[in-house]
């Protein structure tokens, strides 16, 4: 695993340089607020403004808004926290991508994303779940967040759906020892056949140890990850 992700970095290193990329906010109702990355603040979003892909929106209940990059347009789930890049359409090639530069993020230094608090110790290093849930700190919008990833699974959007989740809990790794997450992620690898990335990821959660039932979950999605890889 670690071999694939310092091999892949290399092969990725000319993208993660090229710098952030720009898309423009069209709000037709309700209110859409844009995390300024440099600046880590919060401010509500104009109609028609331009935006870095590289940050998050938070929309409100009654929002309807739409991403617009070059000729793709994007409508933007309502009552929900996101990273405005993983709202992009993106072929199989570009979600291995995705989530390379997701995983590799964690591996020299604890990023944390701007305006969230003090920094955090990295509780998934290569995969190992949390031992002491109850001491990491609350996810923040967690409830959007997770809004986020519902909207985008209910309207087709799986590539959308698995990097909004895989996002939130590298940088979140407590949620690892949550059921519901974790059969989420495991789910979406395999309606994506990322069956590489469901075999490691379920093979790190082997023995954690949370519950009977967590136990047999993940066994269930590491036999499906190593039938599927046989197959191919």
């Amino acid at each position: 695993m670690i071999k694939r992700l310092l091999w892949l970095t290399c092969l990725l290193a000319p993208s993660l340089a090229m710098g952030q990329t720009n898309g423009w906010i069209k709000v037709e109702a309700g209110t859409a607020l844009y995390l300024d990355p440099y600046q880590a603040t919060w401010g509500p979003v104009s109609d028609g403004q331009q935006v870095l892909l590289h940050s998050y929106l938070l929309t409100q209940a009654e929002a309807r808004a739409f991403l617009f990059k070059e000729t793709k347009a994007v409508e933007l789930p309502p009552s929900a926290y996101f990273y405005l890049e993983d709202v992009i359409p993106k072929t199989r090639v570009e979600v291995v991508a995705a989530l390379t530069r997701i995983e590799v993020s964690q591996l020299p230094v604890n990023t944390n994303e701007p305006g969230e608090g003090v920094p955090r110790a990295i509780g998934l290093t290569y995969g190992h779940p949390v031992k002491e849930t109850q001491t990491m700190e609350a996810v923040p919008y967690e409830k959007q967040r997770y809004q986020a990833i519902q909207w985008f699974y209910e309207r087709g959007r799986l590539d959308a759906a698995l990097l909004a989740i895989k996002r939130t809990m590298t940088k979140f790794p407590q949620l690892y020892a949550e059921e519901a997450y974790v059969e989420q992620l495991f789910h979406l690898y395999s309606q994506l056949a990322l069956y590489g990335f469901l075999m490691d990821e379920s093979k790190r959660l082997l023995k954690a140890g949370v519950s009977e039932q967590f136990d047999v979950m993940v066994h269930h999605w590491h036999g499906v990850a190593k039938d599927r890889l046989i197959q191919q």
